[in-house]
Order: structure tokens, then sequence, then C-alpha cells
């Protein structure tokens, strides 16, 4: 199952680029929450996003400072739903944010990869 609006925002995307817009200040990725377990948010997005996307995205599930916690796929698919995950859901995922105020922690891995919190891009 996919978003229904991914075909949406390729449109933007093209039409965007075709006027001479980068595709970046057109719109925020779409996202949404497929379910929650406790204060863990598991999220579902459009597919091949870039890192900038997907900090908008940790952005607007977690706006505040308070305690957060997602795990996010481009496949709702293969998201997981609870705790525990299974492999393929572990495998699946493009990426998981954490921050604990209490501890000054705030970690972003996209696809494995550690990745600055800084938004480089125009939203």
């Amino acid at each position: 199952m996919k978003l229904k609006s991914t075909s949406l925002i390729a449109a933007l995307s093209v039409t965007a680029a075709a006027c001479g817009q980068p595709p970046e200040t057109v719109q925020r990725p779409e996202s949404q929450v497929i379910a929650t377990q406790g204060m863990v948010q598991f999220i579902a997005t459009e597919p091949d996003l870039t890192n900038d996307q997907i900090k908008l995205v940790v952005k607007k599930h977690c706006p505040g400072t308070e305690w957060c916690k997602l795990h996010i796929w481009d496949n709702t698919t293969a998201a997981g739903r609870s705790l525990p995950m299974t492999d393929a859901q572990v495998e699946s995922m493009v990426a998981d944010y954490v921050r604990n105020p209490n501890t000054s922690y705030e970690r972003l891995l996209v696809n494995g990869t550690e990745v600055d919190l800084a938004v480089t891009k125009k939203s």
C-alpha cells in the first residue's frame, strides 16, 4: 500500500522543475503516523526522500523539545507497527530518530548512518 499523495508529490516536483524552481521548495514530504506504542511513533513516508526531507519529517512528528522516538519507513507494507519488530521490519526501516531531553541526547540514523540534524535546504 503506497501513500496516496506520492503521485501528487511527483507531479508537483516535475512541474516545479519545469518552472525552474527547486523541488524542495514546493512542499514538505508526505508522512503519516501508522501506529504508536507508548511514546514511540511508527511513521510512513513517500519513497526516496533525501536526508533533508527526512529531517523535515522528524520536525513534523517531533516539533517540541520533549522526549521523542520515531521509526520511519518508505514502504507501509514493510513497516513495523509495534515492538518488538521483526528482522525484516528493522532492515526495511529507512530512518530512526530519538531525542531524550533529560540527557541532551539526540540522534538521527538514515539507512544506518548518523546524519547531522541541521536542515541545509529550504523547506
